[in-house]
């Protein structure tokens, strides 16, 4: 059995007196001293005052707002620049030194994570592309689409994360108390997914809200601040039953429900916020004991009281902790070390940041929007391998696939963009290709498999390519299964795992895919596919009872 791994060993606590912002220090927090601790989620324990509220997040498109600078006048769209870290790449048309204050605080969120999380693999694995506008009318034209059809909410950024690039959309000129919280929150999400193989939603969650809580001021971090919202919320109402909480899914309306769901996100962080300290005794603490029962496929709720104790008796606790006047918190060190030249600033040419925009444009689903950009980006420089390459997913959406082939094979000639190769063999495949074509499709997407070991839409796409020609159900399987793996929350990869299970007569393998698909489910698009692949299996089986 393999043994998941708890997150880092603390030393010694260091007491230091309380302090705070205008008096009320102490309201909040207090000192926390653990004594003979040797293994817990977080390194050092002070106490520092805070009270933030609360954001409340769900599915892979979150928001957040980022430092408050001052907002200027808006900029002319051509004069973008480019800010290079050794982990991110901020683009701007605000002033260099703006986009470099980004650019060092994502550093620095990065270096608290790599602190707080030692031997852990630190996702991600694509590269960070941070879009950030100056101004609200820039912020404007870059929104997503499902914003614009909410109208103005007044949203201040987001956090897209896709196979090949991650995106961060940030409003430089954005105000507020709660400073970097969301993109703390994403970032424990796209760790945990990343390092453990399966983890409860609440626990997702509540450690995510956790993280979303902290405070850096330099070097100093603190861990474990409470939040103010989530506190007021949780004394205003009846907590949910721990049996209750710890069995939602993304399909529960605990999950996906506005008032149902501000409880769940809320509870899910008091209890995780409770059993962090709990996780301070000698030994593995009880969150490490409940994460290595469910990755051994124990059910949520009985590794929950197997791991916590009696869960009435939790729940009694739950609700005296979140009515006390003051709560612990972790501190620890975390320098951002960044060397001479790590920041590179560039600046981009009107043609460079049309297609980068475009391409985002083209992930948010603002189509049209997206095809001026490239097509403006097109007419600078013909040769512009990103805007080749983004000008042929638009064209392959649209089912110009001849287009696309034509595109993505004049932005495979150019250096350094192998992932035009890739989108080269999708196109191939939908175009109905002879012998010699689907040969050409093997070899490029096992070439690409082996240049990026680790880019799932390549499994799943040589998947779907090999069980449409029938030849190797098997292999076909296989490679659904590996897609799966490196992306276990992608509906559409137990899709067409069970699709390829069912066609090899598995059944109940089938029936676990779909049921998987439709546990992972949260937009309106994956549940609708969830659902119908679901019940076309159910009514193959009531049709042939052989199949069962």
């Amino acid at each position: 059995m393999q043994r998941t791994p708890a997150l880092a060993h603390p030393p010694s606590p260091q007491p230091s007196p309380a302090c705070g912002r205008g008096g009320t220090a102490k309201r909040w927090v207090r000192e926390r001293r653990v004594r003979g601790s040797r293994r817990t989620f977080h390194p050092r324990l002070d106490n520092v005052p805070v009270a933030v509220r609360r954001t409340a997040l769900a599915g892979c498109v979150c928001l957040f707002v980022l430092a408050a600078l001052p907002p200027p006048a808006r900029a002319d769209h051509s004069s973008w620049l480019e800010v290079t870290t050794p982990h991110f790449i901020v683009a701007s048309n605000s002033p260099a030194a703006q986009a470099r204050l980004v650019a060092e605080q994502l550093e620095r969120v990065r270096a608290v994570f790599q602190r707080a999380f030692p031997g852990m693999r630190l996702y991600p694995d694509v590269p960070v592309v941070v879009l950030a506008p100056a101004d609200q009318a820039t912020f404007a034209d870059l929104e997503p689409k499902s914003w614009l059809e909410q109208g103005a909410v007044g949203r201040q950024g987001m956090f897209y994360r896709g196979p090949d690039v991650n995106y961060v959309l940030v409003l430089i000129g954005a105000a507020g108390d709660d400073r970097y919280r969301v993109v703390y929150h994403e970032f424990s999400h796209l760790m945990l997914e990343d390092n453990y193989k399966s983890i409860p939603l609440w626990l997702n969650e509540g450690l995510a809200q956790f993280y979303a809580n902290m405070e850096i001021e330099g070097n100093d971090v603190r861990l474990g601040l409470p939040s103010q919202y989530d506190l007021e919320l949780l004394r205003l109402n009846r907590l949910l039953p721990l049996s209750t909480l710890f069995a939602v899914g993304h399909s529960s309306p605990y999950y996906n429900e506005a008032g149902l769901g501000t409880m769940f996100y809320a509870q899910s962080w008091a209890l995780t916020d409770y059993l962090m300290f709990k996780n301070g005794t000698a030994g593995r603490g009880p969150i490490d004991a409940y994460l290595e029962l469910t990755a051994q496929g124990l059910d949520p709720v009985a590794a929950a009281a197997e791991a916590f104790g009696n869960l009435d008796q939790l729940q009694i606790a739950l609700q005296n902790f979140v009515r006390l006047s003051a709560f612990h918190y972790y501190r620890l060190k975390a320098p951002m070390r960044l060397a001479h030249g790590d920041l590179r600033t560039a600046e981009l040419s009107p043609a460079q940041s049309e297609a980068l925009r475009g391409d985002f444009l083209t992930r948010m689903g603002r189509l049209g929007q997206a095809r001026r950009l490239l097509e403006n980006a097109l007419v600078a420089d013909p040769h512009l391998p990103g805007a080749l390459q983004s000008m042929g997913l638009l064209d392959l959406r649209a089912g110009q696939e001849q287009a696309a082939m034509t595109l993505f094979a004049q932005a495979a000639s150019e250096p350094d963009c192998y992932l035009a190769r890739f989108y080269l063999a999708l196109a191939l495949i939908h175009s109905r290709p002879d012998a010699a074509k689907r040969e050409e499709i093997r070899d490029d997407l096992n070439g690409f498999i082996r240049f990026n070991p680790t880019f799932a839409p390549a499994y799943a796409a040589l998947a779907e390519f090999e069980a449409e020609q029938g030849t190797d159900l098997g292999a076909a399987r296989h490679l659904a299964s590996k897609a799966v793996q490196l992306d276990s929350h992608n509906v559409q990869y137990y899709v067409l795992e069970g699709e390829i299970l069912a066609k090899m007569g598995d059944f109940s393998g089938a029936l676990r895919a779909a049921r998987q698909a439709v546990d992972e489910a949260q937009s309106a698009r994956d549940k609708s596919a969830a659902y119908m692949f679901l019940g076309r299996l159910q009514e193959t089986q009531k049709a042939s009872p052989a199949s069962k």
